[in-house]
């Protein structure tokens, strides 16, 4: 069973939605093809990549949890987990 945002909203309570995305997405462009309920706050968190000495790395699973669980904590409307530039 599949349960979407429009369900959610239905009970008419307030809640957040935090939409987790790659290094490659273009936050701006998913934002603006969204429908958000007016009873959703919507947020946003991208994972990126950490850059060490001459080369770059994937996040680990406890850099992306503990990235996810700040922005959660902090209510954060964007945040990007590592960099995703060089």
């Amino acid at each position: 069973m599949n349960i979407g945002k429009d369900d959610v909203s239905k009970g008419g309570h307030e809640w957040r939605l935090f939409h987790i995305t790659g290094s490659s997405s273009y936050l701006s462009k998913i934002k603006k093809e969204l429908t958000i309920p007016q009873n959703c706050s919507y947020h946003q968190i991208q994972l990126g990549f950490i850059l060490e000495k001459n080369y770059s790395r994937w996040l680990t699973h406890k850099e992306i949890s503990a990235g996810v669980i700040e922005a959660i904590k902090h209510n954060c409307k964007r945040k990007i987990v590592g960099v995703i530039e060089p």
